[in-house]
């Protein structure tokens, strides 16, 4: 099913259950997964330079967000935040982190995604398979600008 936010499109599998807080999009697999994409527009008619310093203040905002949530003393981070170039297919910035509970049963992986006009956080927590990291990569690479109308 292909959705559409904050310029962006991107693909959940069927069958997947949706609901909306305030501006994230929330999904809930069939074995326990949950996937959260939410982001933040720049928007307005000012110069590229007033954009440009909107998109980094969103970005390191976003940032620092998934780090602090990596950190929480629950989670063991099992790769620091880096810039991920092979994480998205279509030219974005991006940055990722993962983490797992202490015991390992949990995998919490989170992405910032930033374009020239909207910044993109995606979180997913799973029960720590194997397949699951590798789905988690593939929605990742397939996230795409959303055709204008």
């Amino acid at each position: 099913m292909v959705k559409r936010g904050f310029l962006f499109e991107f693909e959940i599998p069927d069958g997947w259950k949706e609901t909306f807080k305030g501006t994230q999009f929330i999904f809930h697999g069939h074995a326990g997964e949950e996937l959260i994409v939410s982001g933040a527009l720049i928007e307005g008619d000012s110069e590229e330079d007033q954009n440009s310093s909107a998109r980094l203040k969103l970005t390191d905002n976003a940032l620092k967000a998934v780090t602090e949530a990596a950190s929480h003393p629950d989670l063991v981070i099992i790769k620091k935040l880096q810039k991920d170039k092979g994480a998205v297919a279509f030219g974005f910035e991006c940055w990722t982190i993962h983490s797992q509970t202490k015991d390992g049963s949990v995998l919490f992986s989170q992405a910032v995604i930033a374009s020239r006009c909207a910044v993109l956080l995606v979180t997913f927590e799973a029960p720590n398979f194997p397949d699951q990291l590798q789905f988690y990569r593939k929605f990742l690479h397939d996230i795409r600008t959303a055709p204008t109308q």
